[in-house]
Protein backbone atom coordinates (compact mmCIF):
# COMPACT_ATOMS: atom_id res chain seq x y z
CA UNK A 1 0.00 0.00 0.00
CA UNK A 2 2.89 2.32 0.74
CA UNK A 3 4.35 1.73 -2.73
CA UNK A 4 1.05 2.72 -4.29
CA UNK A 5 0.89 5.86 -2.15
CA UNK A 6 4.49 6.77 -3.04
CA UNK A 7 3.79 6.16 -6.72
CA UNK A 8 0.68 8.38 -6.59
CA UNK A 9 2.65 11.10 -4.79
CA UNK A 10 5.37 10.99 -7.48
CA UNK A 11 2.66 11.24 -10.13
CA UNK A 12 1.46 14.52 -8.62
CA UNK A 13 4.90 16.10 -7.97
CA UNK A 14 5.28 19.41 -9.75
CA UNK A 15 8.16 20.04 -12.14
CA UNK A 16 9.13 23.17 -14.01
CA UNK A 17 10.14 23.04 -17.68
CA UNK A 18 11.98 26.16 -18.75
CA UNK A 19 13.00 26.94 -22.31
CA UNK A 20 15.70 29.59 -22.61
CA UNK A 21 17.67 31.18 -25.41
CA UNK A 22 21.20 29.75 -25.48
CA UNK A 23 22.97 32.97 -26.47
CA UNK A 24 21.26 35.49 -24.20
CA UNK A 25 20.02 33.07 -21.50
CA UNK A 26 16.67 34.84 -21.75
CA UNK A 27 13.72 32.72 -20.64
CA UNK A 28 11.52 32.03 -23.65
CA UNK A 29 8.87 29.82 -22.06
CA UNK A 30 8.19 28.21 -18.72
CA UNK A 31 5.77 25.38 -17.97
CA UNK A 32 4.71 23.80 -14.70
CA UNK A 33 4.04 20.10 -15.25
CA UNK A 34 3.28 16.96 -13.31
CA UNK A 35 3.88 13.43 -14.51
CA UNK A 36 0.14 12.90 -14.64
CA UNK A 37 -0.49 15.96 -16.82
CA UNK A 38 2.38 14.96 -19.12
CA UNK A 39 0.94 11.44 -19.45
CA UNK A 40 -2.55 12.80 -20.15
CA UNK A 41 -1.17 15.27 -22.70
CA UNK A 42 0.79 12.59 -24.58
CA UNK A 43 -2.20 10.20 -24.61
CA UNK A 44 -4.48 13.00 -25.86
CA UNK A 45 -2.00 13.85 -28.61
CA UNK A 46 -1.84 10.20 -29.73
CA UNK A 47 -5.65 9.89 -29.81
CA UNK A 48 -5.99 13.15 -31.78
CA UNK A 49 -3.35 12.00 -34.30
CA UNK A 50 -5.08 8.63 -34.78
CA UNK A 51 -8.47 10.30 -35.27
CA UNK A 52 -6.99 12.86 -37.67
CA UNK A 53 -5.33 10.10 -39.71
CA UNK A 54 -8.57 8.08 -39.81
CA UNK A 55 -10.60 11.06 -40.94
CA UNK A 56 -7.95 12.00 -43.50
CA UNK A 57 -7.99 8.50 -44.98
CA UNK A 58 -11.77 8.16 -45.02
CA UNK A 59 -12.55 11.55 -46.57
CA UNK A 60 -9.76 12.10 -49.10
CA UNK A 61 -8.85 9.99 -52.17
CA UNK A 62 -6.04 8.43 -50.14
CA UNK A 63 -8.50 5.69 -49.17
CA UNK A 64 -8.09 4.07 -52.59
CA UNK A 65 -4.51 3.17 -51.67
CA UNK A 66 -5.74 0.99 -48.78
CA UNK A 67 -5.91 -2.67 -49.90
CA UNK A 68 -9.49 -3.92 -50.22
CA UNK A 69 -11.00 -0.46 -50.15
CA UNK A 70 -12.23 0.63 -53.54
CA UNK A 71 -15.44 1.55 -55.21
CA UNK A 72 -18.03 -1.08 -56.15
CA UNK A 73 -17.61 -0.49 -59.89
CA UNK A 74 -13.98 -1.54 -59.74
CA UNK A 75 -14.83 -4.69 -57.79
CA UNK A 76 -17.45 -5.66 -60.37
CA UNK A 77 -14.98 -4.98 -63.15
CA UNK A 78 -12.34 -7.14 -61.44
CA UNK A 79 -14.81 -10.00 -61.10
CA UNK A 80 -15.84 -9.64 -64.76
CA UNK A 81 -12.20 -9.61 -65.88
CA UNK A 82 -11.42 -12.66 -63.76
CA UNK A 83 -14.33 -14.58 -65.32
CA UNK A 84 -13.22 -13.48 -68.80
CA UNK A 85 -9.64 -14.66 -68.16
CA UNK A 86 -10.92 -18.02 -66.88
CA UNK A 87 -13.06 -18.55 -69.97
CA UNK A 88 -10.21 -17.54 -72.28
CA UNK A 89 -7.86 -19.90 -70.46
CA UNK A 90 -10.34 -22.78 -70.92
CA UNK A 91 -10.64 -21.89 -74.62
CA UNK A 92 -6.84 -21.87 -75.08
CA UNK A 93 -6.54 -25.23 -73.30
CA UNK A 94 -9.26 -26.75 -75.52
CA UNK A 95 -7.56 -25.48 -78.69
CA UNK A 96 -4.19 -26.75 -77.50
CA UNK A 97 -5.65 -30.23 -76.91
CA UNK A 98 -7.31 -30.11 -80.34
CA UNK A 99 -4.06 -29.09 -82.09
CA UNK A 100 -2.09 -31.76 -80.23
CA UNK A 101 -4.54 -34.45 -81.32
CA UNK A 102 -4.35 -33.17 -84.95
CA UNK A 103 -0.54 -33.33 -84.76
CA UNK A 104 -0.60 -36.92 -83.51
CA UNK A 105 -2.96 -37.93 -86.33
CA UNK A 106 -0.83 -36.22 -88.98
CA UNK A 107 2.41 -37.69 -87.65
CA UNK A 108 0.93 -41.20 -87.64
CA UNK A 109 1.38 -41.76 -83.93
CA UNK A 110 -2.19 -42.76 -83.36
CA UNK A 111 -2.62 -44.82 -80.25
CA UNK A 112 -5.03 -47.65 -81.05
CA UNK A 113 -8.02 -47.93 -78.84
CA UNK A 114 -8.48 -51.06 -76.76
CA UNK A 115 -11.23 -52.99 -78.54
CA UNK A 116 -10.72 -56.42 -76.97
CA UNK A 117 -13.96 -57.86 -75.75
CA UNK A 118 -14.14 -58.67 -72.12
CA UNK A 119 -15.43 -62.03 -71.00
CA UNK A 120 -18.54 -61.22 -69.08
CA UNK A 121 -20.62 -63.89 -67.41
CA UNK A 122 -23.97 -64.70 -68.92
CA UNK A 123 -26.87 -63.20 -67.03
CA UNK A 124 -28.85 -65.73 -65.06
CA UNK A 125 -32.39 -66.17 -66.15
CA UNK A 126 -35.26 -66.53 -63.78
CA UNK A 127 -36.35 -69.75 -65.56
CA UNK A 128 -33.39 -71.65 -64.04
CA UNK A 129 -34.85 -71.43 -60.55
Amino acid sequence: MEKMHAWWKKLNNRYRLTVSDDETLEEVASFQLTRKSLYIGICTLIVVLVLFTGILLSVTPLRYYIPGYGNIGQKKEYIYMNMKVDSLEALVNARTRYLNSIRTVLSGKIIPLDTVLLKTPEPESSADY
